[in-house]
């Protein structure tokens, strides 16, 4: 079974020491988002965790743990959010030098194949053109070039938890001759890296897994199940997994997130002037 760590929060950021005792263990209760009461125990156990996948936007407090969980002799690798924006939009994520230092430091560790780059979600609206998000997105792969081979990309969903977060923004949905364009300049930016550009749960060519069955099965070293996971959006390709996250534990309070909600923090965006 691959463990999903955590499209609800941010295990490494946050709660790697909790996961590192469940670890420990061997096993994680896990509550339906919808029903708490309806509790699921999803075993840690090496013969039975295929493969963790952990989801971040910054890795650094799990960094000194790590070696600890590589012990336990389970494989696992990193979708790695790595966004332009400020703490206007992401007030819980600081120092974003520092986080593409990890991201690097990870690479270094890890190999660039079991780490993945987010460069999601893409918001469009005043001080966030197309051309902004060129130049960010150029930035940011240089910056990355050799630490991943893949970058994963969506437009964002406007979900109704956060669409009046959005509208405070001026958020706007790009045209779709918008969406062809800035995804052809990003894709060629990305190539000019070493990196392959891919979309996600946008229903076009270009979309591909985010738990893609095929990495997964390489990084364990095991065929892995390679069924579409049902309990995802219906456009996710997303391979099968468990995930042991809770909702409502994310302090980085991102204004585009499902999961939780943001904290007031004076706006400092990137400018695309910078």
């Amino acid at each position: 079974m691959i463990i999903s760590a955590s499209r609800r929060t941010d295990i490494p950021a946050l709660h790697f020491p909790w996961f590192l005792d469940r670890v420990r263990a061997g096993y994680v209760d896990v509550p339906n988002p919808f029903n708490i009461r309806a509790v699921r125990r999803v075993s840690l156990l090496p013969e039975d965790a295929d493969l963790v996948v952990f989801w971040t936007k910054d890795s650094r407090p799990m960094h000194r743990l790590l070696p600890e969980f590589e012990t336990r002799g389970i494989p696992y690798m990193f979708l790695y959010t790595l966004t332009p924006y400020g703490r206007d939009i992401e007030p819980g994520i600081r120092d974003k030098d520092g986080v593409v230092s990890a991201f690097r430091e990870l690479a270094d560790r890890i190999g660039p194949e079991r780490i993945s780059w987010r460069y999601d979600p893409i918001i469009l609206g005043p001080g966030m053109t197309p051309e902004c998000h060129i130049r960010w997105f150029d930035d940011l792969a240089r910056r990355l070039e050799g630490s991943a081979l893949r970058c994963i990309t969506s437009f964002v969903e406007p979900y109704r938890r956060v669409r009046r977060r959005l509208a405070s923004l001026g958020s706007r949905e790009p045209s779709p001759e918008e969406r062809i364009g800035l995804l052809a300049e990003l894709a060629s930016a990305a190539a000019s890296r070493g990196m392959i550009l891919q979309t996600c749960a946008d229903g076009t060519d270009s979309a591909r897994p985010c738990i893609d069955g095929e990495l997964a099965s390489r990084i364990a070293g095991r065929n892995l199940d390679p069924r579409r996971d049902p309990h995802q959006r219906p456009a996710c390709l997303c391979a099968m997994s468990a995930d042991i996250g809770t909702y409502g534990t994310c302090t980085h309070g991102c204004v585009y997130c499902y999961a939780g909600g943001i904290s007031q923090s004076p706006p400092d965006m990137l400018s695309c002037m910078s």
